[in-house]
């Protein structure tokens, strides 16, 4: 284990510079271990190179749990939006339901028409509802048609549906249940991306182009909030942008363990990345306004955003200590492309016949 001075050199202010009086000292001393704990099992076994290596994806892992989620929300999201639980996540299952089917099932479904839709996906999809499903669709339609009577809402039946959800919270979108359906729908958004990307970039690249990614986007966020973007979907969408991070980020450094790190050291390099991008989130509390006032510099909320993207773009230039590696994801299409090469056949076919009786 490390000894408390390499600590120091390792682990936030917060986690170490603790008071023993303090009621929170257990967790931050919980944090301070954990973090040594990480980094020292991911270093563990290796020669030096794959020390290296393992090191820059555990710090990296922390960086992005920490430097990327952590501003975009604490700067965007009130703390009151996570007060309501569960009000309406029935309705809004409902609503990404009726999303997912086709056009014109949909089209029907949003209208009242359920036995219409029914008969078209079975035409179309050889689908049918459930008759449970008939009962909720036909009793969610009743109740957005009911509560959009009130506003005088009308048109499209998605526009119906958004706002529908003003009768629930009277700041749609921000929600506990609206933002795990955003979230949801960010991360599938983020995976199908990164699959299309996966075979033409190098696992080097790729983080360090969304590190610098992120650093750009964190200095943009006081110009996006000075043009009063933060209402209505810009809280779930600043939100979304952290969390699709977190996950591509994840993704990459998954792919470059499998891909980089000798099997003897895998296990411990694996486990430690995704530990520390979920103790990012769990170190929310490192207040850096605190610690500069505590040496008498006052920085406003500009100046604390201009520290994180700092500290996330230069948490991205660590990857470019990861040695040349081939591209990410292996060849596995070209047994499907390639064609087998031709049999051959003999001269005489009786004779070939013959031979295989």
């Amino acid at each position: 284990m490390y000894s408390r001075e390499v600590a120091a050199l390792l682990l936030p202010r917060q986690c170490i510079g603790w008071d023993e009086g303090d009621g929170g000292a257990g967790s931050r001393n919980m944090y301070g271990c954990v973090w040594t704990t990480e980094v020292s099992c991911a270093t563990e076994g290796s020669t030096q190179s794959e020390c290296v290596r393992s090191v820059c994806l555990v710090l990296l892992g922390h960086s992005i749990g920490i430097g990327a989620g952590t501003p975009l929300i604490m700067t965007f999201v009130p703390a009151q939006v996570y007060k309501q639980m569960a009000r309406s996540l029935p309705t809004l299952v409902f609503v990404i339901f009726i999303i997912m089917l086709p056009e014109s099932a949909r089209w029907a479904v949003g209208r009242g028409c359920i036995h219409e839709a029914t008969v078209i996906l079975k035409k179309s999809h050889h689908m049918s509802f459930d008759p449970t499903m008939k009962h909720k669709l036909s009793a969610l339609h009743q109740e957005h048609k009911l509560s959009l009577a009130q506003y005088k809402c009308s048109g499209h039946v998605l526009r119906c549906a958004a706002s529908a959800r003003q009768l629930f919270d009277p700041t749609p979108y921000n929600s506990f249940e609206d933002r795990q359906v955003a979230f949801g729908a960010v991360e599938f958004i983020s995976l199908l991306l990164l699959g299309l990307a996966a075979t033409r970039l190098h696992v080097k690249w790729a983080l360090v182009s969304l590190m610098s990614a992120l650093s750009v986007t964190l200095l943009l966020t006081p110009v996006l909030k000075q043009a009063a973007v933060s209402t209505c979907g810009g809280f779930v969408f600043f939100s979304c942008l952290g969390h699709a991070a977190v996950i591509l980020a994840s993704v990459w450094m998954s792919v470059g363990v499998i891909r980089l790190t000798p099997t003897h050291s895998r296990g411990f390099v694996l486990g430690s990345t995704f530990s520390m991008a979920t103790l990012g989130h769990a170190l929310a509390y490192l207040d850096i306004m605190s610690i500069f006032a505590s040496y008498g510099l006052y920085l406003d909320e500009y100046a604390e955003l201009s520290i994180w993207a700092i500290a996330t773009f230069l948490a991205g230039l660590l990857t470019l200590l990861l040695p040349r590696t081939p591209s990410s994801l292996p060849d596995t299409l070209s047994h499907i492309v390639e064609r087998p090469p031709p049999q051959e056949k003999f001269e005489n076919d009786e004779e070939y016949e013959n031979t295989q009786l």
